[in-house]
Formats: structure tokens, C-alpha cells, sequence
């Protein structure tokens, strides 16, 4: 049987548990200058994001309840420690530290967003 998608299929949009889309969408512009904006749909709560100029788009989901555990996503950034320094001052909640992932496959850190999503960073560095 063939595949449902031409290998490799990407990742082609995200979507983000938000109880308060607009407080989400400030928080990622802030610490990695994501821009967002109300989708337009005035039935629902949801912010369309867009993560940089051609890259991966979502939305903030206020309908969707935010879980504790699950699939983690990991954003890359260039600097772990300052990222979390920054999240921190954002109101996001660290839940670990820069480590070594082994390998020579870089480093990871682990916070949560003010809504309560647990988010991954890495970087090679």
C-alpha cells in the first residue's frame, strides 16, 4: 500500500492550548518573536501565528485543554540559558535546565508556557 504522504511529510501546522489566545500570543513574540494575530473567525477565541517568513504556522486554541503530558515540542534556539532567562521574565515557568543531550547531539531545556503547555528548546550549543 502506499504511503498517505509523499515521504518525508512535514510538519505543516501547530496548534497551541490557549485559555487566553491573546496572553499566548504576547508571550511568543516576546521570547522568540513569533508574530500572531486573531484569525478572524468571531465564533471562536483562536490566534493564527506564523513562527518566521516561510516557516511553520498555528494557532493559539482556547477550546482545547492544555495537558500536563504528552508530545513535547522543541523550539531551536541559538542561546539555551538566555532563552530561559527570558521566558522566565515573560511569565513562562522553568522545568529544567540547559543539559547535555549526549552525543554531540547538543543541549535541551524544558519550560512551561503561562498557559501550562510544557515546550522543549535544543540548541548545538
Amino acid at each position: 500500500m502506499p504511503p498517505a504522504a509523499s515521504p518525508p511529510a512535514p510538519i505543516c501546522y501547530l496548534e497551541i492550548p490557549a485559555p487566553d489566545p491573546k496572553e499566548s500570543a504576547e508571550f511568543y513574540s516576546k521570547v522568540f518573536g513569533w508574530t500572531a494575530a486573531p484569525s478572524g473567525l468571531t465564533e471562536l477565541n483562536y490566534w493564527m501565528f506564523q513562527t518566521g517568513d516561510g516557516q511553520l504556522i498555528g494557532g493559539f486554541d482556547s477550546e482545547k485543554p492544555v495537558q500536563a503530558s504528552g508530545i513535547i515540542f522543541y523550539i531551536k534556539v541559538n542561546d539555551i540559558d538566555l532563552t530561559l532567562k527570558n521566558i522566565k521574565e515573560a511569565g513562562g515557568t522553568i522545568c529544567s535546565a540547559k543539559e547535555s543531550v549526549g552525543g554531540g547531539y547538543g543541549f535541551t531545556g524544558i519550560f512551561k508556557d503561562p498557559s501550562g503547555n510544557t515546550i522543549g528548546l535544543w540548541s548545538q550549543e
